[in-house]
């Protein structure tokens, strides 16, 4: 089994993530990557968005008899982000909290179109957007490309109507 790309994370103990098919690819940062099968989509988000992204993964790698392992020993490709290993948590509920969050600073009668992680298109339509804005605050534009990478890593993508 080939792996998805993976993303790097910021954790003292794990270098990247990836997931697919309800398989978990993790690689620590002493080189060693492994394969966890069983995890679910909602196992993989939570983990993605964890204060703690290590001990979100010693809760599953703790576990053998739940997710059956495997050292993967092949190439792996590792997307970095534009914050250097940190994603930023990109959820509606992230968003509805931080006063400073574009959902935020719009107004009340502004017109906001969203882009959902399910839509197999959105990794792809955020990179559009960077494109069109190019001159954009490099931050806003380095925060969508890690948005498009939690977008690639979402686990339940889906044809637009399904």
């Amino acid at each position: 089994m080939t792996p998805p790309n993976l993303v790097a994370v910021k954790s003292s103990n794990v270098a990247a993530i990836g997931y697919a098919d309800g398989v978990l690819w993790v690689q620590f940062k002493s080189g060693s990557s492994y394969r966890y099968e069983k995890v679910t989509p909602v196992q993989h988000r939570a983990l993605m968005v964890a204060s703690s992204i290590g001990r979100a993964v010693a809760g599953i790698t703790s576990d053998p008899d739940s997710y059956p392992v495997d050292r993967y020993e092949g190439p792996i490709t590792v997307k970095e982000t534009g914050r250097g290993g940190v994603i930023r948590d990109h959820t509606k509920r992230s968003n509805i909290d931080d006063a400073n969050s574009c959902w935020n600073k719009t107004q009340d009668h502004e017109p906001v179109f969203v882009v959902a992680a399910h839509d197999e298109t959105a990794a792809e339509t955020i990179r559009d957007w960077i494109k069109r804005n190019a001159g954009a605050n490099p931050d806003k534009l380095a925060d969508a490309e890690d948005c498009a990478l939690a977008c690639e890593q979402y686990p339940d993508q889906r044809k637009v109507g399904r």
